[in-house]
């Protein structure tokens, strides 16, 4: 049995009162593509697959990056779920586009300073576990970033 999941729908929420001259876009949904039942599968943040966002903020600033992380997907048009967990390495940033990014567990908040090209890039993986008896169809979730300027 296959999975489909079209993409893991990511929103984003930052706070506009403390956003003067910051600015949060969505680059990348993470996606899982087809997945098996009974199979785990990961994403990486080094992935193409990964969500990816991209901060611009002054240079020389300090950003908090929160996420709001879920542990499981829905079924679209039904009532099934699909445990999806985030580890200690499922997030990363860089200064710069695909650069070297610095790992970090989403689950724990992170303060940044903001460098260089007045750029953020921030990518999230993750990993879904769906149970042999895993209901077929196309899964999604939504996730929240807050992003604040420090």
């Amino acid at each position: 049995m296959f999975l489909v999941l079209l993409g893991f729908l990511l929103a984003l929420r930052f706070d506009l009162s403390l956003a003067q001259g910051l600015d949060v876009k969505k680059q990348n949904d993470l996606s899982f593509g087809i997945v098996i039942a009974g199979t785990t599968k990961t994403v990486y943040p080094t992935d193409n697959a990964a969500a990816e966002f991209k901060i611009t903020a002054p240079n020389g600033s300090v950003v908090e990056l929160r996420f709001d992380l879920p542990s499981s997907l829905s079924l679209n048009g039904g009532s099934a779920t699909l445990p999806i967990s985030f580890g200690n390495n499922s997030a990363g940033w860089a200064h710069k586009p695909r650069g070297q990014q610095t790992l970090f567990d989403p689950s724990i908040p992170q303060v940044i300073q903001v460098t260089e090209s007045n750029n953020l890039y921030v990518w999230l993986g993750g990993t879904v576990s769906p149970p042999m008896d895993q209901q077929a169809g196309d899964y999604s979730g939504v996730l929240r970033i807050t992003v604040t300027l420090k």
